[in-house]
C-alpha cells in the first residue's frame, strides 16, 4: 500500500506523504524515493544492514539529508534500500538527530532497473506539518 501520492509539479516529481507518526513519515518518504527511482523493487537474499546517523537543525533539513543519502546510495554507491528496520528521531538542544538501521541490497543490473534518476531532493515547498493528528509533507525531487 502506497503511503504517498503524486502531486502536480511543472518540471519535477512531487509527492505528498502522510503518516500517523513522524518516524513513519520518514520511512514512507524513503520508500517513495525507491519506488520512484526503481522499476523493479523486488529483493533477493543479497542484503546487508547499515546503521545510519545524521543531525540537522530542523525536521525538514533532517528529512532532506536522510532522503539525499538514500538517493546517493542508489545513484552512486549502487545500494538499494530494502527497508528501514528501526528509526529514531530525537530532538536535542542543537536540533534533531536521526538514528536508523537500514537494510540494503547491492544493485544488480540484471534485476534492478533505474527508471528515473533523481538529481536532488529539494527544499522547494518543503514543510512538515502536524494536521489532525497526522504528519504531512510535500517533497519535490529534481529529475
Amino acid at each position: 500500500m502506497a503511503h504517498f501520492k503524486f502531486i502536480e509539479h511543472t518540471a519535477d516529481i512531487g509527492i505528498e506523504v502522510t503518516a500517523d507518526l513522524i518516524n513513519d513519515l520518514f520511512i514512507f518518504s524513503a520508500s517513495a524515493i525507491c519506488e520512484i527511482s526503481l522499476e523493479n523493487f523486488e529483493t533477493t537474499n543479497n542484503i546487508f544492514t547499515e546503521n545510519f546517523t545524521i543531525s540537522s537543525n530542523s525536521l525538514e533539513e533532517l528529512l532532506i539529508d536522510f532522503l539525499s543519502e538514500i538517493n546517493f546510495n542508489i545513484v552512486t554507491r549502487k545500494k538499494i534500500l530494502v527497508t528501514v528496520e528501526d528509526i529514531f528521531i530525537i530532538q536535542n538542544h542543537d536540533g534533531y538527530e536521526l538514528l536508523a538501521k537500514l537494510i540494503y541490497e547491492k544493485f544488480n543490473p540484471e534485476k534492478h532497473i533505474i527508471q528515473r534518476e533523481i538529481k536532488a531532493v529539494t527544499y522547494h515547498q518543503l514543510k512538515i506539518e502536524e494536521v489532525e493528528k497526522k504528519y504531512k509533507t510535500k517533497i519535490i525531487f529534481d529529475t
